[in-house]
Formats: structure tokens, C-alpha cells, sequence
């Protein structure tokens, strides 16, 4: 437990996790190199607040492992995308493990505490935002001025006015309609940090009060992705309470058949819901993973064409290959699009972190089925790595471990 002299510096060393939190996520106050910068800075610091005593770690064979396989998977990236294993960048690539260890290894105490401070300050941003978002609609609000989102290197995407609490689009994109994104780049960002956020705490609004404003930022994001995470999460929790029933399921299908037959008739169709999820279902540019357009006709031929080649499906094709794909089609960003760029062994290297701390887990049921959860979400979204992902992931196995060891009592 934490001192009460101490307090202080682990509430400070609590919300510089939370920062990281944001930052990994694509929020905006770490555009422009904020987030490397900060990144590189954030171990140090944690290694000075653990010699004050600000926290305590415990040092775990299988924090470590994990950590490991993360930085195996990264020096990997870095040679498929560089071609050599430079001794500087593989330095950088330790970065996030060494992070990630020493977070992994806080008292569970402490994990259950930040993961609550998590939720409490992400709402306290959510709900201004919503609020903002909502009047944005009917009057002309003054902002902090325009921001151009950027993704990170040279990848930059449309300009913003900035809200603080929540960016806004010049235009309304392809959908022709303003999703909530609060202060992160994309609608589909928060709603699938969102949705993890809610299976790692269980949906306990009651414990966690401010999941209240997680739930109603991911209904306003209009994210398909984050809507059937979240419903698929939401069934994974009660199967793991045995509360899940075939009259919730003959519930949740109607609702959901309400929804679709409200976004196809409503208004003739011209209304949020069909504009921003059913409509891009339908869309024959898109062949594969239409819930977020991430690969195109196009694109779709390059991965059928690794098949032929199995040191293409292994590996993923070559810089100059991938650099003419992406500038003709998009680079994309899930599953289909991340085989081409770093083959299967790629993947599954990503997903071997995953793997063994699930199997580290002593109530497999609910790790199994975050698993699940988890590569539903890589399947459209292959950004696996956000410290927010992480933090989520370990963090709710961790805390659903000491709950079960409780109830075997």
C-alpha cells in the first residue's frame, strides 16, 4: 500500500499514466513528436518515483515475459520496415516494454486503483466534450483555433478546430455526418478504447461511476467497430457471471433489428445512424472489413497474391511493394492490410504477448473470451500495442484473477 507521504507523488505518477493513456490513443496533445518526446521521458520518471518511494513494484516472471515478446515483436517491425537491426533502433524499441513492465508489476491494489482514476479522469473529459458536441450542432462555438491531426512520422490527417475536450472536423468526412471523437483523431478510436475500458471493468457502473460517460461517448462516436465490441463484451461478462440467458439474447437481437430497421427507414434513410454505420456496410468499394474501409478491391488482390508466394505470406512484401500499395490504395490499418506489411509471422508475433499472459490466467473463461475480444478488434484495427490497450487488457485479467481467487475461498 501507498504511504500516506507518498500520496502525492503516486497520484502524480497515477496521472502521468493517464497522459500516457491519452497519448497512446491518438489525443491530440500529443501531435507534433509530444508523444515520443513524453515517451521516451515516462520510464525515467517512473524509475525516480519507485526510488521514493512514490510505488511499489513486484518484480513477475510473466510481466516480464510479456514485455519481452512486445519488444520482439517491435525490433521485427523495425527490420521489415528498415531492413537492418541498427543499434539505436532497437534502443528505441525497448521503450514501450520497459514501460510496460513497470506498470505490470504494481501492486494489484494500485492497478485497481489506476484503473479507476483511468475512468474517473476520461470521463471528467468525456462529458465536457459530449456537452460540446451536442451545442456544436445549433451555435457557433468558440474555439482554441485549428489543429492539424496527425497521426505520426509523415501521416497527417484533416485539420480541426480544437475544443479542448474535443476535436471537430472542417467537414464531415465521406459520411457526410459529425461523429464524436472527443479529444482523440478518430470516432473509432475512442469507441474502441472505450469498449475495452468497459470489458476490463467489467460494465461495474456501480464500482466505477464514470463508465456512465465512457457508455454514452462510445453510443455518439456512431462506431460500428466499438458498438459490436462492446456488445460482444457485454455478452463475454454475463457468460463469465452465468447470468447470460436466451431471453437477454432474444432481447439483444431485437434491439438490434430495431436499430438497423430505424437507420434503413427513418426519414427515407437519411439519418445519423444510416449514414455512419449501416451505409458503409453496403459499400462496393470495400470488399473485406467494411465495418472501418480498411481494404480496398484493390488491396484485396495483393493479399490473395501472397498465397502464391510463401515467403510473401511469411514476411509481407517489400518496402517498395508496400510504399506503392499504400500511396495507391491507403495504408490501411487492420488485419488484411498489416499481413501485407509484415506477414503472418508479424502477426502472430503481435499476438503472442496476448497469448501468454491469457494462458498465465487463472480464470481462463474470462481471459479466453477478452482473447476474443481482442482479436475482434485486431481483425479491423491492428494497432495492439497503446499503452491504453495494454493497460486495459492486463490490467482486467489481473484484477479478474484476484476476484476469483476470493470467490474459490
Amino acid at each position: 500500500m501507498i504511504a500516506p507521504y507518498n500520496r502525492t507523488s503516486s497520484n502524480f505518477a497515477y496521472f502521468l499514466v493517464f497522459i500516457a493513456f491519452l497519448m497512446s490513443s491518438r489525443c491530440w496533445i500529443g501531435f507534433e513528436g509530444r508523444n515520443t518526446l513524453f515517451f521516451y521521458c515516462l520510464p525515467i520518471v517512473l524509475f525516480m518515483l519507485i526510488s521514493i518511494g512514490a510505488y511499489e513494484i513486484r518484480n513477475q516472471s510473466k510481466y516480464a515475459m510479456f514485455a519481452f515478446l512486445i519488444y520482439i515483436a517491435n525490433v521485427y517491425t523495425m527490420y521489415r520496415a528498415r531492413g537492418t537491426f541498427e543499434i539505436i533502433g532497437m534502443a528505441n524499441q525497448a521503450v514501450l516494454p520497459v514501460t510496460t513492465y513497470l506498470l505490470l508489476c504494481l501492486q494489484d491494489s494500485q492497478k485497481e486503483l489506476l484503473l479507476y482514476y483511468i475512468t474517473k479522469w476520461l470521463g471528467m473529459i468525456l462529458i465536457p466534450g459530449m456537452i460540446i458536441y451536442i451545442c456544436s450542432f445549433f451555435i457557433n462555438l468558440p474555439s482554441l483555433g485549428i489543429i492539424q491531426t496527425h497521426y505520426g512520422g509523415d501521416f497527417y490527417g484533416e485539420p480541426c478546430y480544437n475544443y479542448l475536450f474535443y476535436l471537430k472536423p472542417i467537414t464531415a468526412g465521406v459520411t457526410g455526418m459529425f461523429r464524436f471523437n472527443g479529444p482523440l483523431i478518430e470516432p473509432g478510436d475512442l469507441g474502441c478504447v472505450s469498449a475495452f475500458l468497459l470489458y476490463a471493468t467489467k460494465f461495474d457502473f456501480k464500482r466505477f461511476k464514470y463508465l456512465w460517460a465512457v457508455l454514452g461517448s462510445l453510443i455518439l462516436t456512431f462506431s460500428l467497430a466499438g458498438y459490436l465490441l462492446a456488445l460482444f463484451g457485454y455478452s463475454a461478462i454475463m457468460m463469465t457471471k452465468n447470468k447470460f440467458s436466451s431471453q437477454k439474447l432474444l432481447l439483444g437481437v431485437l434491439v438490434f433489428s430495431a436499430v438497423i430497421a430505424f437507420g434503413t427507414y427513418y426519414n427515407g434513410g437519411d439519418n445519423y445512424i444510416n449514414h455512419s454505420i449501416l451505409s458503409r456496410l453496403q459499400d462496393d468499394e470495400l470488399a473485406i472489413d467494411n465495418t472501418n474501409g480498411r481494404i480496398s478491391t484493390q488491396k484485396l488482390e495483393f493479399f490473395y497474391f501472397m498465397f502464391e508466394n510463401p515467403s510473401i505470406l511469411w514476411l509481407g512484401y517489400d518496402k517498395a511493394t508496400i510504399s506503392f500499395v499504400n500511396e495507391q490504395f491507403g495504408a490501411g490499418a487492420g488485419f488484411y492490410s498489416q499481413v501485407l506489411n509484415i506477414g503472418i509471422l508479424g502477426i502472430i508475433l503481435y499476438l503472442l504477448p496476448y497469448f501468454y499472459i491469457t494462458l498465465k490466467s487463472r480464470d481462463r473463461r474470462y481471459a479466453l473470451l477478452y482473447l476474443v475480444f481482442l482479436i475482434l478488434y485486431a481483425y479491423q484495427r491492428f494497432d495492439l500495442f497503446w499503452i491504453s490497450l495494454i493497460l486495459c487488457y492486463t490490467f482486467g485479467i489481473c484484477l479478474n484473477d484476484k476476484e476469483f481467487e476470493l470467490c474459490k475461498k
